[in-house]
């Protein structure tokens, strides 16, 4: 064989391997992508399709199974008609957890139920150190 045929060949396998590298990248990316939804945008979710929602806890719903379950109704952002049922199995949440509280849910939809496995809690950005008062930065 020529240099040349060898040089083409070699470009080639080696065009190869990078398209095939970056399918394998692109591929393993995108099944790792978890998607934010709101909770009157749920049904167009398919059913056990790991997704994030988002909500205010309904008041007066949270009922505590066990150590590591519970159960509880939050409420969409924009229409507070429209509210899903979420069990929660996994780390349970700390004090901010409460009845009003705007939560982001990490879980999947099933049997028209949200079963969540992450619960984050929004808060202020005020930390408090227990028994002292918050007192407000001056910012230059």
């Amino acid at each position: 064989m020529h240099k040349k045929y060898k040089r083409l060949i070699l470009i080639i396998i080696l065009f190869l391997f990078g398209i095939s590298g970056g399918f394998i990248v692109i591929k393993s990316i995108s099944n790792n992508m978890v998607f934010f939804y709101n909770i009157s945008e749920m049904e167009k979710v398919s059913e056990g399709k790991v997704i994030k929602i988002a909500g205010y806890v309904k008041p007066n719903t949270i009922t505590l199974m066990d150590e590591s379950h519970m159960e509880f109704v939050i409420m969409d952002i924009k229409d507070k008609d429209i509210m899903v049922k979420v069990m929660h199995k996994g780390p349970m949440p700390t004090k901010l957890f409460k009845d009003g509280q705007m939560v982001v849910l990490i879980g999947q939809k099933r049997l028209q139920k949200f079963y969540s496995d992450y619960i984050l809690v929004k808060h202020d950005e005020n930390y408090k150190i227990k028994g002292e008062k918050c007192k407000k930065q001056k910012t230059v």
